[in-house]
C-alpha cells in the first residue's frame, strides 16, 4: 500500500466521522462513540435473533439501535455541542431534529409486537419531553432535561408496551434526544457563569 493510498483511507476515515459525528471530534472520542454503537447494535442482533426477528427486521433493528446509542454517547462530546448549539442555530433547528427520529414508527412496521399506539406514544413522548426543554428557562434546561430522562421511561415503558429486542428505544431516545441534544446547550457556559443558550 502506498502512502498516498494510506493517506486517501485516513480521509475517508475522517469524513464518515466528520459526517457521523463533528468535523473536530478526535481519534479517541470517536473510538469511544463507535464501540457503544457497535456493542449496543451486536447486542440488539442478538437479542432480536433470540426472539425470532426476520433477517431485515433484525438488520433494520440494528441500524436503529447503532444511530441511537452512538448519537446518545457523540452528544456527550464538546466538538457535537459545537456543531449543533453553533451560532444561528435555534430550538426550531433542535425540535426539527428530535422530529425527524420518527424511529419507533419504522419499528413498528417491523416488529409485529410493537404496535402503532406504543410508536405513537414513544414519539409524542420524546417530542414532548424536547418541547417542554426547549421552553424551558436556560438556567432550569437542564435539570427539566434530566426530569424528562429520568421520569419519562417509567411513564413511557408502563402505558407503551414493547417488545423485548427494544425495551432500550424510550430510554435512549430521551437520553439522546432531550438530554443530549436539546438540553445540551444549557451545558455551555459563559465567562460569567451564565448558561447562553
Amino acid at each position: 500500500m502506498t502512502e498516498g493510498d494510506v493517506e486517501r483511507r485516513a480521509g475517508a476515515r475522517r469524513g464518515i466521522g466528520d459526517l457521523l459525528l463533528a468535523p473536530d471530534a478526535s481519534r479517541p472520542e470517536q473510538a469511544v462513540v463507535y464501540a457503544a454503537a457497535l456493542t449496543a447494535t451486536a447486542l440488539t442482533l442478538v437479542a432480536g435473533a433470540h426472539a425470532g426477528l426476520a433477517w431485515w427486521a433484525l438488520l433494520l433493528t440494528a441500524v436503529i439501535a447503532f444511530d441511537v446509542v452512538g448519537g446518545a454517547v457523540a452528544h456527550a462530546l464538546p466538538s457535537v455541542t459545537r456543531r449543533f448549539h453553533r451560532p444561528g442555530r435555534s430550538a426550531r433547528h433542535r425540535l426539527a431534529f428530535v422530529a425527524a427520529h420518527v424511529h419507533p414508527f419504522v419499528l413498528a412496521l417491523v416488529l409485529p409486537d410493537l404496535g402503532w399506539a406504543s410508536a405513537a406514544l414513544i414519539y409524542g413522548g420524546v417530542l414532548g419531553g424536547a418541547v417542554l426543554t426547549a421552553l424551558t428557562p436556560p438556567a432550569l434546561r437542564l435539570v427539566v432535561a434530566v426530569a424528562v430522562t429520568a421520569a419519562g421511561p417509567a411513564v413511557l415503558l408502563t402505558i407503551a408496551p414493547v417488545p423485548s429486542p427494544v425495551t432500550w428505544l424510550a430510554p435512549l431516545l430521551l437520553l439522546k434526544l432531550v438530554l443530549g441534544h436539546v438540553a445540551d446547550g444549557a451545558r455551555q457556559r459563559s465567562p460569567a457563569g451564565a448558561a447562553t443558550s
